[in-house]
């Protein structure tokens, strides 16, 4: 592995923790990055390096982990359990309060005992921290994790939500890789509720020597995604604008850089203007669905059926666009309207969220509206001749999403030269995608924050 015998390896392990989906990206003696293939270590069937972020608080008094929680509140058809399927959202959109006093609601907590958000979110990160460690153990000598540091990335925020999801985000993943060490060999994806309570109460005690290893703030999701993205083709200068879609939240940001030939990775970036991050993305797209099923629906929808409806959306979601229809039944045999991917795209408020997220995008450009001329305007050939486009990235689960056609049909009008510029919709896998290329724009993010040498991104760079 490219290290002296005896001698740890450098191993930087950077968490994408997600509304929906979460992932992890490992680089090792500065090596291109991997993914850890979180899904196929909980032996899920269709996701390979995805793993739900979810966790279920039993009826039984376990609490579930992953694919294991939503199998779990899918057991029993006639009561479905309610999931926490969206933790990072308190994170994104909540209250700046300190969630260590924040209770898990009843409705999420059928385990009687008392879990806050801190808890659950450390809870996660532990289950994530068990699989990764036990995945680099298995795979690599025995070093790797000798020498470990762990990164995070998280959306585009101002400085006050920025320094206070950092905080939250450091002490999670301090206290959950605390926990991992306490679960012990036999741990399997669900873990006793008073057992949980006493290793969380136990392993704060001792998180603080985690701290030492953990960057003290995120990589902006939009940033990570373009490390590698941006460095395609060697010995150019370009504007590229990456879009990554997630479940939470959509961020955008636009970077002017210099590729010279004979680099590994771009070394010459600035994010330009202000990046952004808007809560208009993935989950928006599920409460369009599950709108359209309940008003297609002729009869009337009981509590259990809500519940159903809930825990299956984003699977139908996943149907639409991959298969371009979803066909929702329930599992008494209830029959909810058919939703085809036409159908969608043409509703309103699908069209209206994805006219706010193009005016985004131009909200991003208008900002930098000065070093855009400067590119399009500059002629001294052949490295600085005017760049004539301006590049879009699509990242995230929504990459595949039509409103990446309907910016292609855009243009933007620099000033004051009043030079236009098209947009060239790219879907670049670097050559370091390997057998990943179709996972690739849901990976970006981790991969990119696992890069060991990150960019200078306005002067900031993870410690």
């Amino acid at each position: 592995m490219g290290s002296e015998e005896g001698e740890d390896l450098e191993t930087i392990v950077c968490v994408d923790y997600g509304t929906s989906m979460s992932k992890v990206a490992v680089s090792i003696d500065g090596a291109p990055p991997f993914p850890i293939p979180l899904g196929q270590c909980e032996g899920d069937p269709v996701k390979e390096f995805l793993i739900d972020s979810s966790l279920l608080f039993a009826t039984d008094a376990r609490i579930y982990f992953g694919t294991y929680a939503v199998r779990k509140s899918q057991e029993n058809l006639r009561l479905p359990q309610r999931r926490y399927d969206s933790l990072k959202g308190r994170l994104t959109t909540g209250d700046k309060t300190e969630l260590g006093d924040v209770k898990l609601p009843s409705l999420l907590n059928s385990t009687g005992v008392e879990f806050s958000i801190a808890d659950a979110m450390a809870l996660m990160f532990a289950h994530i921290f068990r699989l990764t460690h036990d995945y680099l153990r298995q795979e690599y000598e025995d070093g790797v994790l000798g020498n470990v540091s762990y990164r995070f990335t998280r959306p585009v925020f101002n400085e006050e939500r920025g320094a206070w999801v950092d905080r939250h985000m450091v002490c999670a993943i301090a206290a959950g890789l605390s926990l991992e060490v306490q679960l012990g060999k036999s741990y399997a994806g669900s873990i006793d509720a008073k057992d949980a309570r006493n290793l969380i109460d136990q392993s704060a005690k001792k998180k603080n020597a985690k701290y030492r290893k953990i960057s003290s703030h995120g990589i902006p999701e939009p940033v990570a995604a373009g490390i590698l993205v941006l460095s395609q083709v060697p010995d150019r200068r370009f504007l590229s604008a990456i879009v990554d879609i997630g479940a939470g939240t959509t961020d955008i940001a636009l970077f002017a850089g210099v590729q010279p030939a004979g680099n590994a990775t771009v070394d010459r970036v600035r994010t330009q203007g202000n990046p952004v991050s808007i809560a208009n993305a993935g989950d928006h797209v599920d409460e369009f669905i599950k709108q359209m099923v309940e008003e297609g629906f002729q009869g009337a929808l009981t509590a259990r059926d809500r519940i159903e409806i809930e825990q299956n959306i984003r699977r139908w979601k996943e149907d639409v666009f991959k298969f371009g229809e979803a066909i929702p039944i329930l599992s008494g045999g209830k029959r909810l309207a058919r939703i085809t991917h036409h159908k969608l795209t043409l509703d309103a408020r699908f069209l209206k969220m994805q006219q706010e997220l193009i005016e985004a995008l131009m909200q991003v450009l208008k900002s930098a509206e000065s070093i855009i001329d400067t590119f399009a305007t500059s002629n001294a050939p052949p490295l600085y001749r005017p760049v004539t486009s301006i590049e879009i990235v699509p990242c995230g689960g929504g990459a595949n999403l039509p409103i990446f056609k309907e910016i292609a049909l855009r243009h933007w009008r620099s000033s004051p030269s009043g030079k236009t510029l098209g947009f060239d919709v790219q879907k670049p896998v670097p050559a370091v995608g390997g057998n990943y290329d179709e996972s690739f724009p849901q990976l970006a993010v981790a991969l990119g924050g696992a890069v060991r040498d990150q960019p200078v991104v306005n002067g900031a760079n993870p410690n």
